[in-house]
């Protein structure tokens, strides 16, 4: 009895046409979907520049200050390929200590340049709701049809808007008086910029002797009582003694040291300007804008041992970063009016209430536990 073999199975070209049809559709329905959604719906954008910080970063580096340790981010927009002027970030200036730190990429990693932020943009959003004031809006350049702007609404329909000393004001129907445009709380807290951070406080500052951001104060400076506050680690922390009868206050001053206090400081000289002891108006000072750069074609050349300034005459300097401010108050632009203030405290129980008072409007916030 003769046994044949039964044919094996073998895919046929129907099958492998088949499978190359059904690739090729759903590579086209893709590309129909994105467009659409690009078209209609949604369209991603990369932000090129640091105009929305901190809410939207552009291209920027990521730093932590040499002095007090404190992590921030300073601009380079003058990075990109597509800038008018091609230059290179060599230093930057720390928010909280204003050490002016000379930067060093091939030594280390961390101060890489890094793209700005990736986001997708809603194009229907305002099909169903008005724009609002604050809001974070795409829109296409007026001088140029092809060039899209991303920033925060300002101005309403029908009014006119002020801007004086960096605060809006609005006059609706552009009449009648101007008022200020207040920002609501989840806006307010996007926008927040440090202004100081008592966990960050610089060791040579310490030794230094230079002052305490955070000091005793009373209404009656004449008898003043400094023993029941003490300051601990450096000023990193407080203690308040408030057994007594009299209330107990500790004020903040905003006495930031200046590039030329820096100077004198690692010097091992004394500053004068911690001698006068005075504090300064808090002002509109932003450390992403406080950069130092050269053209591109001489960062190759540039020794970081050598002041910016000594190494090439075409050093630009960021709106906020000063060659040599003698005068403290020349950091940035204008006074702020607007703060906030955080904390975390130890209270013990059967104390006196700690009271935080903050501006002048003596708004005060009360508590028992600990808080930040």
């Amino acid at each position: 009895m003769n046994k044949t073999k039964p044919d094996t199975a073998k895919p046929t070209d129907d099958h492998s046409n088949h499978a190359v049809r059904e690739t090729i559709e759903s590579v086209v329905v893709a590309v129909i979907l994105a467009f659409l959604l690009r078209s209609f719906l949604v369209e991603p954008f990369v932000i090129p520049t640091g105009s929305m910080a901190p809410t939207l970063m552009g291209r920027h580096k990521d730093v932590t200050c040499e002095k007090c340790g404190h992590d921030y981010l300073t601009g380079a927009s003058s990075e990109n390929d597509d800038a008018r002027d091609l230059r290179t970030v060599i230093a930057t200036v720390c928010p909280v200590c204003r050490y002016r730190m000379v930067l060093n990429p091939s030594e280390n990693a961390n101060q890489a340049t890094f793209n700005g932020d990736r986001i997708v943009v809603s194009k229907f959003a305002y099909d169903l709701n008005d724009p609002k004031r604050w809001d974070v809006i795409v829109f296409k350049f007026p001088g140029n049809a092809k060039q899209n702007y991303i920033k925060r609404l300002v101005g309403l329909p029908n009014e006119v808007v002020r801007i004086f000393h960096g605060d809006i004001f609005v006059q609706p129907g552009g009449q009648g008086e101007f008022q200020i445009a207040r920002k609501p709380e989840d806006k307010l807290l996007a926008m927040l910029q440090l202004v100081d951070d008592s966990r960050n406080v610089a060791d040579e500052l310490v030794e230094a002797g230079w002052p305490n951001r955070w000091q005793p104060w009373s209404p009656d400076a004449f008898n003043a009582d400094d023993s029941a506050t003490e300051a601990l680690d450096g000023g990193r922390r407080y203690a308040i003694d408030a057994s007594g009868k009299q209330d107990v206050w500790l004020r903040y001053h905003h006495v930031p040291p200046t590039l030329n206090d820096w100077r004198m400081i690692e010097a091992g000289q004394t500053p004068q300007s911690m001698n006068e002891g005075r504090g300064q108006l808090i002002t509109d000072f932003y450390a992403y804008n406080a950069f130092i750069s050269i053209p591109r074609g001489e960062a190759n050349e540039y020794d970081p041992s050598i002041p910016p300034e000594e190494f090439s005459n075409r050093v630009k300097l960021g709106v906020d970063a000063l060659s040599d401010a003698a005068n403290s108050e020349a950091w940035g632009m204008h006074w702020v009016g607007d703060l906030a203030a955080g904390r975390r405290n130890r209270h013990q129980i059967g104390r006196r209430p700690l009271t935080a008072e903050l501006g002048r409007s003596r708004r005060q916030s009360h508590g028992s536990h600990q808080r930040r």
